[in-house]
């Protein structure tokens, strides 16, 4: 079936599983369970739906229906098709995540197929599970998947979810459910086998009885990200992550940090953020044990993307790349050939179209090599790096220097085109040649 379209936006909701506000009014509208749930005041457990919490001296506007609570906070409806899962202190609670997980799927199924949430909270003789959703096909058969919900679901969770449901699931397929799945969370949960639905529009259904196959995109980013989250932003973080690609593990803080010329306690900070997205695995006496560099340098990719660490110029050669590449060998401003031609030279798809070069001053290397600025129909692109590190470990083919291949692969991955498929081809070849390159 073919895939659905991919959504950068909060997930839109139908139904009851978006009961919305009253008419006039500023309460949800929540099932009798959530309710029960919520005996506290409003002010001290904060799990209304619909609703954001405003500071009093905030701007808000004048029109619609608002209501104040009791600590001095403004309720402010926002559209019934909008959901927050996480904002400010307010989170949306699992039976609610499930239900507009159940939404997502079956607007995805094909006509005539039923899905339903057939059962909360199940005893199993092994244990409970959060839930049981059921998939009819029109002609009658069925199958029943055992779902796990989480509010937030990270690869190193991900890692040993499968194992912890499929021991309480009797046979049955597994379905992992919550608001936003990273890309490594995402590929985790397919490799252990599990189904999964976030409510951005990634979903992947796959079931052999009654045979159905649903797979599609959402979000790569979190739409609501935790407000202290660390990331991979930055040049201290980039040296951090170049440090553990040339790691020989296991290697511990303070020699990482060494390397990196940073600060143990920063090193730290970012390693224990990957090791809970499953980039590295920490050993008990806290050493970097093991470094999966594929998802290590995807999140890089991902936090720190191409635009984000360069300023770009378009240029045109008039004579060509391969004239362009003769006389790059000969000029003396530093330079940094980086993604497909510097990818080709160790995993080769195609010729290059496009050449990229980081280069501290543009126009200096443009003067010297003959280049042309070029708003249309250029064919190199010369990147201004925010931070000299990508010069380091740099080497040299055939007369040209190139970026170091980890750095080469974050710009592939996080380019146009066929980027991405330069930079699965190179991190193949790196991993079954690590001795090589990492000299």
């Amino acid at each position: 079936m073919p895939n659905g379209s991919r959504s950068e936006q909060p997930p839109r909701v139908s139904g009851a599983a978006n009961a919305g506000l009253r008419d006039g009014g500023c309460h949800a509208q929540e099932p009798e369970e959530d309710r029960r749930s919520r005996r506290s005041s409003f002010g001290t457990r904060r799990r209304a739906v619909g609703l954001q919490m405003l500071p009093r001296t905030a701007p808000f506007p004048t029109t619609g229906n608002m209501a104040e609570s009791g600590n001095g906070l403004l309720l402010m409806p926002f559209p019934g098709d909008i959901v927050f899962p996480a904002t400010g202190n307010t989170m949306l609670s699992e039976n609610i995540v499930l239900r507009k997980a159940v939404d997502a799927l079956r607007e995805r199924l094909p006509h005539g197929w039923i899905v339903e949430q057939a059962a909360a909270e199940v005893r199993t003789a092994a244990g409970e599970v959060d839930s049981v959703v059921r998939i009819v096909a029109p002609d009658g058969r069925q199958a029943e998947l055992v779902a796990e919900v989480k509010r937030r679901l990270d690869p190193r969770r991900a890692k040993g979810l499968a194992s912890q449901l499929r021991a309480l699931a009797d046979g049955r397929p597994l379905l992992a459910v919550a608001p936003w799945m990273s890309r490594a969370t995402r590929e985790i949960l397919v490799d252990e086998g599990m189904n999964l639905v976030d409510l951005t529009g990634s979903v992947r259904v796959a079931l052999s009885e009654p045979g159905l196959f649903i797979e599609t995109n959402g979000a790569d980013r979190d739409p609501w990200p935790e407000t202290s989250r660390v990331t991979l932003r930055g040049s201290k973080a980039a040296r951090v992550v170049r440090a553990l690609c040339a790691a020989c593990p296991p290697i511990g803080i303070r020699e990482l940090a060494e390397e990196a010329h940073t600060t143990p306690g920063y090193v730290s900070k970012l390693v224990h953020m990957l090791d809970e997205q499953a980039a590295v695995r920490r050993t008990e006496g806290g050493q970097v044990g093991e470094i999966e560099l594929r998802r290590l340098l995807v999140r890089w990719a991902d936090d720190a993307p191409l635009e984000k660490r360069a300023t770009t110029s378009s240029w045109l050669a008039p004579r060509g790349l391969s004239a362009l590449q003769e006389r790059l060998k000969t000029v003396v401003v530093r330079y940094a050939v980086t993604s497909s031609l510097a990818a080709a030279q160790r995993a080769p798809i195609s010729p290059s179209r496009v050449v990229s070069v980081y280069v501290e001053d543009p126009h200096a290397l443009a003067t010297a090599v003959g280049l042309r600025e070029a708003d249309a129909g250029a064919n190199v692109l010369l990147l201004a790096p925010d931070d000299g590190y990508v010069f380091e470990d740099s080497w040299t083919d055939q007369g040209l220097r190139f970026a170091a291949l980890p750095q080469v692969v974050a710009d592939l991955l996080s380019g146009p085109g066929r980027g991405p498929a330069e930079a699965e081809a190179l991190l193949a070849w790196m991993i079954d040649n690590r001795d090589v390159w990492r000299g």
